[in-house]
């Protein structure tokens, strides 16, 4: 299918993909897995834990702290643009949509 991306961690099912916005499902097939530290210009995005349970790693760029948080299934997390943040999944076969 042209709707499925394999990924290091993964694969993700993507459904939208535009200039300012992009949808899709991330899967993460082991625990542990992350994706890189990085950082979006103009997109926003908020993400939804579908199965499992992710820990979120973020830059306040306004102190330049690192911070993280435990999602647990059902957990939503906002990302502004700009903002850099990591994802690492907790559980073998976490997804987030």
């Amino acid at each position: 299918m042209d709707n499925i991306v394999k990924t290091e961690y993964g694969y993700d099912i993507v459904w939208t993909d535009t200039d300012l916005y992009c949808s899709k499902i991330l899967v993460f097939e082991k625990s542990a897995q992350k994706t890189a530290l990085h950082f979006h210009r103009e997109k926003t995005k908020t993400w939804f834990v579908n199965a499992g349970k992710f820990r979120v790693q973020w830059v306040d760029t306004t102190d330049g702290k690192v911070y993280a948080k435990e999602l647990p299934e059902g957990g939503t997390f906002h990302v502004p643009a700009l903002m850099p943040v990591q994802l690492e999944s907790l559980a073998d076969n976490s997804a987030m949509a």
